[in-house]
């Protein structure tokens, strides 16, 4: 299946069991999901990978774990789980994996009605994710493919993985989160 009839599958699924509405009012609707940023436990946990990685930010310690820095045209994947976990899909070990391990660190996520910055500061409402006690992200979509991104002053998640190829110039989208 494509990345196309995957998304156009997901958005449609959800409005072709409404009988009563006209193909019209299904084709609006379907549009429109494809611009809503609300992001929610139903859809972060139906997308089997997501493509991640530290920004520059993050520091070098994180971007040393990270394949994106030494390995061209590289990222980790991963896996928001309805237990509120994080897992690689694949069940390979990365440097990260082994580095949580070691520290007997388990990452959990929630979605938060309102951001904050490192200071605590609260600084947006809206629909975001949030890490242990990390900053919360940002959820937009990726125009052209119905795609979905997170991302604070630290990292980047993306859906689908390989567009975080082509995300670089969020490394630079630092200041409205802090």
């Amino acid at each position: 299946m494509s990345l196309w009839e995957d998304k156009q599958k997901y958005a449609w699924e959800k409005i072709a069991v409404a009988s009563n509405l006209s193909w019209q009012a299904k084709y609006f609707y379907s549009i429109e999901e494809s611009t809503s940023a609300a992001i929610t436990e139903e859809i972060l946990c139906s997308i089997p990978v997501w493509g991640f990685r530290f920004k520059e930010t993050a520091g070098e310690h994180w971007c040393s774990l990270d394949p994106y820095y030494t390995e061209p045209n590289s990222y980790m994947l991963r896996k928001f789980n309805p237990d509120h976990s994080i897992s690689n899909p694949t069940g390979e070990v990365d440097l990260l994996a082994t580095y949580c391990e070691q520290l007997n660190l388990t990452i959990k996520w929630k979605i938060t009605k309102t951001r904050s910055g490192w200071n605590g500061k609260r600084i947006g409402k809206g629909h975001f994710v949030k890490l242990n006690s990390w900053p919360s992200m940002v959820a937009t979509r990726l125009p052209g493919n119905w795609g979905w991104v997170l991302h604070n002053q630290w990292v980047i998640y993306c859906n689908p993985p390989s567009a975080i190829l082509y995300l670089d110039h969020l490394d630079h989208d630092i200041e409205r989160f802090i």
